[in-house]
This record gives C-alpha cells, sequence and structure tokens, in this order.
C-alpha cells in the first residue's frame, strides 16, 4: 500500500508539508516566551545537574521517564544558553525541528495520512501545550509513527526500519509511562501483523540502543524504580486519581462520546467534537462493511491512550495531558478517511469521506486564528512569564558563596538554575503533599537541622515548611516580600559590592 519509491506525488505532498510547517513553525517561533509552566521547568533543572555529572533518581529527585531529562542535558550542552530566555527560546525551537523532522518522516513513510494528521495537529496542539517541552509533547510523533505503521498493510519490512521500530519504542517507553498500555498493545500488533519474530535480535538491539544512552545519566537500583514506580503508585497517582476503577477504565474508551456531554466551554472542544464525530461516522461505515478488526483497533488504541483519564475539551494546564488521546483520534480519523476513499467505488461516498475529514481540519484552522497566528510581544511575554524567576534567580546569584545551598518549595525551580548553585536535597521541587510521605520529609527535615540550606525560596501552604522560616531573614523587593528567605549571617557578611547589586536590582531585607 505505501509506495517506498520517491514519486512526484510524494514529492508533492512533501512539499506542501514542508510549506505548511513553515508557517506554523513561524507562529511557534513567535511564542517561545508564552505560557510559563513548571514541569517544562522542572525538565530543563535536571538537565543543568545531569550535565553538571549528577545522577538522575539518586543525586536528583524525578518522577518521570528519564528521557525528556538526557533530552535537554543535550541541548544545553550544544546551546550553552546563558540566560533563561535562552534556556526556554532553545528548548522550544527544539520542538519545533523535531516536529518538522518527525512530520517530514511521517509524510514520506505514509503519505497524505502524515499530511492529514500533520495538518490538524500542528495547527491545535498550543491548546495542549504541546509546543512546550514536555515528554507529552514529544512522544506524540514517534507514538504516531508506530500507530501508522500498525495499520499500514507493508509487505516486507526493511531490516534497518526493524532496527528503528526497536528504536522508537523505547524512545516512547523511556518518555512518558502513561502511554506504556498503548506502547504495550502497537507492538504486539506490528510484532504479530508484520511477523517479526525471527529479526527479534535487530528489533531489541534498537531498543538497547536508546537504553545504552540512558544508563551514564540514570541510577537504576533502586533508586529509578523508588522514584518513577513506588512514588508514584503510591502518592501521585492516588492524588490524581482516587475512581480508577472499571466505570473509569470504561469511561476512558469512550472518551470520544463523553466529549459530547461535556460542559467545557474552550476552544479545542469544538475541533475534538467534530473529530469525534467524524470517527463515530468512519466506524459505521466500517461496521455496515464487516471490517470489525480495523474498528476494534482504533476503538482499543484510543481508550489505551487516554487510561489516565483526562475529560476531552480541557486545555492548557488542566488538559496537557490529553495530547497523547488527542493525536491518536486525528490518526484514526485521517487514516480511516484515507483507508475509505481508497476502499470506495462511489464518487459521491468518496466526496462524503472527504467532506467529513475537511471539517475538523477547517475547524482546527479557525479555533486557531486568536492563539497560534496571533502575533504576540515576544519580550513582553518573557517579562510576563520569567522575570520574577529571573529576579529570584539574581537575588540568590549576588548573595552566594562557594558552597552555598539552595532549597525551593514548591516548584520554582528555575531560581536553581539562573543563581547557579547546588541544592540543598536532591529535590529541584517539593509540593506540599511530600511533607505527608516520611521519606521525602524526614530527609528535608533532618537537613534543616543539620546542615540548613542557605537559601530558602517558600511559597508554602503546609505548616510545617513554613515553620522551618523562623530562622530565616526575608529578602524584600521594593519593600515587598517575594518569598526568598536567606540565613541571617550570610546577610551580615555581604561585601559592599553585593550590598550594592542589591540595591540595583531594588532588593532589601
Amino acid at each position: 500500500m505505501i509506495n517506498n519509491l520517491f514519486t512526484k506525488r510524494k514529492f508533492v505532498l512533501l512539499l506542501i508539508t514542508v510549506a505548511f510547517l513553515l508557517i506554523t513553525s513561524f507562529f511557534y517561533e513567535n511564542k517561545v516566551s508564552y505560557i510559563h509552566f513548571v514541569d517544562e521547568e522542572e525538565n530543563m533543572v535536571t538537565g543543568k545537574y545531569l550535565l553538571e555529572g549528577d545522577k538522575l533518581y539518586s543525586d536528583v529527585f524525578a518522577t518521570h521517564q528519564p528521557l525528556s531529562y538526557i533530552s535537554s542535558t543535550f541541548i544545553q550542552k550544544i546551546t550553552n544558553p546563558t540566560s533563561i530566555f535562552l534556556l526556554i527560546k532553545r528548548h522550544r525551537e527544539f520542538i519545533i525541528i523535531w516536529s518538522l523532522i518527525w512530520a517530514f518522516l511521517l509524510v514520506y513513510r505514509f503519505g497524505v495520512v502524515g499530511l492529514g494528521f500533520s495538518a490538524i495537529f500542528e495547527t491545535t496542539k498550543i491548546f495542549l501545550l504541546g509546543n512546550l517541552f514536555l515528554s507529552e509533547s514529544l512522544i506524540v510523533y514517534p507514538l504516531i509513527y508506530l500507530m501508522s505503521f500498525s495499520v499500514f498493510k507493508i509487505k516486507k519490512v526493511k531490516s534497518l526500519e526493524v532496527f528503528f521500530l526497536g528504536f522508537l519504542f523505547s524512545v516512547c517507553v523511556f518518555l512518558l509511562a502513561p502511554a506504556w498500555p498503548l506502547i504495550a498493545f502497537l507492538f504486539l500488533v506490528i510484532f504479530i501483523k508484520n511477523k517479526l519474530y525471527s529479526r527479534w535480535k535487530l528489533f531489541a538491539l534498537g531498543f538497547l540502543a536508546v537504553i545504552i544512552l540512558i544508563l551514564p545519566f540514570v541510577s537504576v537500583f533502586p533508586d529509578y524504580f523508588r522514584d518513577t514506580f513506588f512514588f508514584n503508585i503510591k502518592y501521585f497517582i492516588p492524588l490524581e486519581q482516587n475512581d480508577f476503577n472499571f466505570f473509569s477504565i470504561t469511561r476512558s474508551f469512550v472518551s470520544f462520546m463523553t466529549v459530547f456531554a461535556s460542559g467545557q466551554k474552550t476552544s479545542i472542544i469544538m475541533t475534538i467534537r467534530l473529530l469525534s464525530l467524524t470517527l463515530v461516522f468512519y466506524f459505521m461505515v466500517l461496521a455496515k462493511r464487516k471490517e470489525f478488526k480495523k474498528l476494534v483497533f482504533f476503538f482499543i488504541a484510543l481508550g489505551l491512550a487516554n487510561i489516565r483519564y483526562v475529560e476531552p475539551g480541557l486545555d492548557f494546564y488542566r488538559g496537557f495531558h490529553l495530547i497523547v488521546w488527542y493525536s491518536v483520534l486525528i490518526l484514526s480519523v485521517s487514516y480511516l478517511a484515507f483507508y475509505l476513499i481508497r476502499n470506495s467505488k462511489s464518487k459521491i461516498f468518496r466526496l462524503i469521506i472527504v467532506g467529513a475529514f475537511f471539517v475538523p481540519l477547517l475547524s482546527s484552522l479557525y479555533i486557531s486564528r486568536d492563539e497560534l497566528f496571533k502575533k504576540r510581544d515576544v519580550a513582553n511575554d518573557y517579562y510576563i512569564n520569567y522575570s520574577r524567576q529571573f529576579d529570584l534567580g539574581e537575588a540568590v546569584r549576588i548573595m552566594k558563596s562557594e558552597g552555598d545551598t539552595l532549597f525551593v518549595a514548591p516548584d520554582e525551580s528555575l531560581i536553581f538554575w539562573q543563581a547557579d548553585i547546588d541544592r540543598a536535597t536532591k529535590y529541584v521541587f517539593y509540593y506540599p503533599f511530600m511533607t505527608d510521605i516520611p521519606f521525602t520529609w524526614d530527609e528535608v527535615r533532618s537537613v534543616f537541622q543539620n546542615n540548613p540550606p542557605t537559601f530558602f525560596y517558600c511559597r508554602c501552604e503546609k505548616e510545617e515548611l513554613v515553620a522551618l522560616t523562623d530562622s530565616y531573614t526575608e529578602i524584600k523587593k521594593d519593600d515587598e516580600g517575594i518569598y526568598l528567605f536567606v540565613l541571617p549571617e550570610i546577610l551580615k557578611s555581604l561585601t559592599e559590592e553585593q550590598r550594592e547589586q542589591l540595591n540595583y536590582y531594588k532588593f532589601n531585607y
């Protein structure tokens, strides 16, 4: 079904893809300072410490899979950002380049299906923070490649692609744990459908290539398992989802139906509803033709993609976890439109299929007019979203001496990066609920008792954390508290030059 030769048709599709993505990339470049998100910043700050030789999970606490942190390490090594502005900019530019490469590859390998997916996804991913440097953003294209590969009839898989498939599965596994059920499903489908058993060694080699890349940065036993499995399962997941049972799983599998009952009034819900409506129509056509294998495949894939259920229609900070499901929904509609057109003799029916696909496509362009395609003031966005972190980091940088440390609660981790200072503990973030976890709270309390941090940023809610500030002096800016606390003896030992620098930035105490 897929022609591997570089045909004129494919060349035209690639030209359209490149032209379209250059336009969207221009506008995403314009959004490099737009929206501030702590999950993205955690990736970058952790990446900084890995670059300095720390080990993930033993020296730096992290609850996510390792590849996003390690990717940031390489980005910072190559680009050497010298300011928060450049740090954010370079990472978001990486996402732009990542999307360009993958969209080109999807169209080259899977033709018009890849173009249909990219056209809708690229114009609307901003509503789900898909332009930010997040594991959820990074996994979309590799996962969509695997899903596309699993549905197309590929007569002969070349050895290089078998290796590549193993590599991609490994990339997806070490990017996002909640996607593992879907990844496992796609693995079974691809292995059985394409009969890869005889070439499992080549596949395994591709999978191991990513592990070999990861291992120098990671402490595996017991730290990786404690932070990413034990901590998440016992403490973090119950906070997010208390009703993980048969009914919640059922809800995941009918997400494309529950969206019609949603009371959300977000911009993206219109496109999701239109995609879902188109999908239901295509499912009905498949059912009428008794093509139940394809119908069941997409039904299962969509259900597994939202197994950590997020209500369809939520956007930005509330909805960014939905991006994997959303991308699978788009791919499902794009592929089924292509498939039904190719396998229909009636011209009128083909036009209906095309029209059903173009409605959500036009909707995606429409809703993006005031979000993606509206030009923003980059410098003003930077000031609004990152000036506070810069100020806090500068205050610490001015006052610090060799051997000084910082503790941050809950999540302004960019202070670490701007101040270029050691951590008092292995935590680059410390959320209120972590004081209720024995092994995290005992460690922090011990540090404050035996070797207290020089600097303590505490925008705290928990009384246990607030009480720790009693032995500190709060730094102020324009006579207003900024939640930055310093050991009194440090302030007494400041040089005249340090005091002048603090005055320049209007800090006082």
